[in-house]
């Protein structure tokens, strides 16, 4: 399986692209879902339901990248 490796913004909504930089971004640098929400100042549920709204809209929007020797085989 492939793993995207970077996103088009210009296929994000304003409020996907907030989402994106306030908790995907904490999410990367090593933060749980539970120390993101604490951090902000809102229930880990909100996170997790956030999370959920961006990964929906990730799912049409994201641009693959591949790294040479990660080509899908012809096989």
């Amino acid at each position: 399986m492939n793993v995207p490796t970077s996103i088009d913004a210009a296929t994000l909504t304003t409020a996907s692209w907030t989402k994106l930089t306030t908790i995907g971004f904490r999410l990367v640098c090593g933060f749980s879902e539970r120390e993101v929400a604490k951090e902000l100042g809102v229930p880990h549920k909100q996170v997790a339901a956030q999370l959920d709204a961006l990964r929906d809209e990730l799912a049409g929007g994201w641009v693959v990248r591949l790294r040479p020797g990660d080509e899908p085989n012809a096989t």
